[in-house]
């Protein structure tokens, strides 16, 4: 069985800093990420710029792919449970807002 070793190890990332990369990687937008971490805006703005300057990246489309073919990221990291909970919580909590707001 082949396994992929990282060219360079993930430490080099803050937890928020991985946290948000792997969340950028499954397509969830800026204010997803936010909600889903509880940042506020400035905190997640200070993040991104650490994150994108460690990249050598200047968007989110960039860190991305620059993540992949560091090999900072593969597929299987995308299915890590924590991500998988923060977005079923997140889905739990909009289903739940949009269903009270058919109520009221």
């Amino acid at each position: 069985m082949k396994t992929q070793t990282l060219l360079e190890h993930p430490d080099k990332f803050t937890s928020s800093e991985f946290t948000v990369l792997k969340s950028m990687a499954l397509g969830l937008s800026c204010d997803e990420i936010r909600k889903l971490l509880d940042l506020k805006s400035d905190k997640y703005d200070s993040v991104c710029r650490g994150l994108f300057e460690k990249l050598g990246a200047s968007n989110h489309y960039t860190a991305v792919k620059k993540a992949y073919q560091k090999k900072y990221l593969d597929h299987k990291e995308l299915s890590l449970e924590d991500i998988k909970s923060f977005s079923l919580e997140f889905a739990k909590e909009k289903h739940l807002s949009n269903t009270q707001k058919l109520i009221l």
